[in-house]
């Protein structure tokens, strides 16, 4: 698989996106520094809303940590069934930068999502130093918009 970090992530993408006009599909894949809510256990009957709701809420609280991508497409005769896989794993750490000062990104996690990802061979270093940098939709809005301080405008 293809690696993304900061430094590399332009190149990523553009394989990415060279690749994607022809894929039959794409498969995501999350590791988040943790896995479930308290009170709500995983019992796989629920409904695919309800299992899709539950895990946005799961999204919302924990932090990305990597995005696994993979392209499958269709290779030679549509009759033959051959697939070709192209995949990418990208790490992702909150952006910090001067423009947060005060409201700088935290996070929570689990440590048996952290034990989970260590096991599993996740660089945690890279993760921290090179992940490429991704804000909150609100951090995102107080970036393209200075002027404005806790959703009101300055005057």
């Amino acid at each position: 698989p293809m690696e993304g970090r900061a430094s590399t992530f332009k190149k990523v993408l553009a394989d990415f996106e060279s690749r994607l006009h022809g894929a039959e599909f794409v498969a995501i894949d999350t590791e988040l520094t943790g896995v479930d809510l308290a009170g709500e256990p995983d019992t796989f009957e629920e409904s695919a809303q309800m299992r899709l709701d539950r895990n946005c809420r799961i999204a919302e609280r924990y932090t990305l940590i990597q995005v696994g991508l993979t392209i499958v497409s269709r290779t030679g005769e549509a009759s033959e069934g051959h697939l070709s896989f192209a995949s990418y794993n990208i790490f992702a750490f909150p952006y910090m930068g001067p423009e947060l000062l005060g409201h700088e990104p935290g996070f929570f996690c689990q440590a048996s999502a952290l034990h989970f990802n260590a096991q599993h061979r996740v660089d945690f270093n890279k993760w921290i130093s090179e992940g490429v940098p991704y804000m909150s939709r609100e951090d995102e809005r107080r970036y393209l918009n200075p002027s404005q301080s806790n959703g009101k405008a300055e005057k």
